[in-house]
């Protein structure tokens, strides 16, 4: 599959006329933007409601599904495309009785909800999912999940769950209506319904190009939810108890007919994702690429939270699992830019380096500047880290965001080494690169250095 550029273009054109699949609105809709498919050069009318603020596709153009699910898209979802993070806060802020719950995840994928679900909070978690995605997250994971479509699977209905959950669904159906009123017919008396979907409040030149066009997936996506609308979707179901919230780019609704307690996420919650991915990584130490998926984003997200000897103890078995999948040496700066700069596109990135290289090299560059205390080995690994963010981005900006968030603190980190390393003029050079990018991102896709990277930067300087 050949991925070319995609090109947005704002028009913000008012008194169109199309239908919106979210509230049926035909008259006075604007055309928002159009954006040019970077899997097949074709370029797409998004528009904006007049009657619920959210955006969609007219003509809407499918894509067939299975161009996005060989087997190379299947490990870049599992080693870095999967945000499970965000995947499973909204189970983890339900705060359910003690003891064990009946629980759908509709349009499952991988799997990682049903794992997390059935792992770590006790539940009977069963998964539907079409694609060759729940196939591959079946097996891997030993998930209870159907490879087909909730309407057809008799065993699932007559079932009545305590929770049924959808994430990152809601988006690609072409009648919201009707998807909804099939959640709400598998709830139990009481029970719970938790959709995610992207925010239709994303779409904004002010968003990132790499979060933007995750979040438009021209051909997949036909309608961004406003909040305005998600509330009236669930409305039709005359749920008395909604909330809905916000995180990250994402809506979270929580919908039920009798009252659920949610709380925001305490301290604790984090590590229980971290908790999590360790386990897992240990359980599933056998599939390399499923390994490295879960090692990676512990160790990231102990560095995020600060326990650098955590994330630190995590980095040799991360070694080990990518040298057993890729034959290959992380600690070989020197031959892991040669496959950087030999890899030509998507499919052939992945078969040469781990598709989260850039936040390996992140996670390491961390553990040798705040625990090894080795400046120079955390230089080396911050500016491999900041060239694969960039070769990445420039292969596939839509599929690597967590690439654009890390690429300007990448480089910051490496001012700091520097620093720590005695290199005052590299440091110099670093800070005047963060520096001329917050004017011209240009050379770097269009990203540039967000807030608190120029903060401290400036602080450096």
């Amino acid at each position: 599959m050949n991925q070319g550029a995609a090109m947005i273009v704002w028009k913000n054109e008012p008194g169109r006329t199309a239908r919106c699949p979210a509230c049926a609105a035909r008259d006075n809709q604007t055309l928002r933007l159009r954006v040019t498919s970077p899997l097949t050069g074709d370029t797409l009318s998004l528009y904006t409601c007049a009657g619920c603020g959210s955006h969609f596709y007219d003509p809407f153009v499918p894509l067939a599904s299975e161009a996005l699910y060989t087997d190379r898209h299947i490990q870049y979802y599992v080693e870095v495309g999967a945000g499970i993070g965000s995947i499973l806060q909204p189970l983890i802020s339900l705060r359910l009785a003690p003891g064990s719950r009946r629980f759908l995840d509709v349009g499952c994928g991988f799997g990682f909800a049903l794992d997390f679900a059935a792992h770590v909070l006790g539940w009977s978690a069963v998964g539907v999912e079409p694609s060759r995605m729940g196939t591959a997250g079946k097996a891997a994971l030993g998930a209870a999940i159907s490879n087909d479509y909730l309407e057809n699977i008799p065993a699932l209905k007559a079932s009545r769950l305590d929770v049924v959950f959808t994430s990152e669904v809601l988006e690609h159906v072409g009648d919201p209506a009707a998807f909804g009123d099939l959640l709400a017919s598998r709830l139990a008396p009481g029970g719970v319904l938790i959709l995610g979907t992207p925010n239709a409040e994303m779409v904004s030149p002010e968003t990132d190009a790499a979060s933007l066009l995750g979040i438009l997936s021209p051909h997949f996506h036909t309608v961004l939810f406003s909040e305005q609308a998600l509330r009236q979707l669930l409305d039709r179901f005359a749920f008395e108890h909604v909330h809905v919230g916000r995180s990250g780019h994402q809506l979270i609704a929580h919908a039920s007919h009798r009252p659920f307690r949610l709380e925001p996420l305490p301290r604790r919650d984090p590590l229980v994702i971290l908790k999590y991915l360790m386990d897992a990584a240990g359980r599933l130490a056998g599939q390399p690429s499923v390994m490295i998926g879960f090692l990676y984003r512990a160790m990231i997200r102990a560095t995020h939270l600060g326990l650098f000897p955590l994330g630190a103890s995590i980095g040799p078995s991360l070694r080990r699992a990518v040298s057993t999948a890729y034959g290959l040496d992380l600690d070989d700066l020197t031959a892991v830019a040669a496959r950087l700069e030999a890899a030509t596109d998507f499919e052939d990135l992945g078969g040469r380096l781990p598709y989260c290289l850039f936040g390996i090299y992140y996670g390491l560059g961390m553990a040798a500047l705040q625990v090894e205390k080795n400046p120079a080995r955390a230089i080396g690994c911050f500016d491999l880290g900041f060239t694969a963010c960039q070769r990445f981005l420039d292969i596939s900006l839509e599929n690597f965001a967590a690439a654009a968030h890390l690429l300007w603190n990448m480089r910051l980190q490496g001012g700091v080494a520097r620093i720590k390393a005695g290199d005052a003029a590299g440091a110099r050079r670093v800070l005047k690169e963060i520096f001329a990018a917050e004017t011209d991102p240009s050379p770097y896709r269009g990203i540039t250095p967000p807030p608190h990277v120029l903060e401290q930067a400036r602080a450096m300087g």
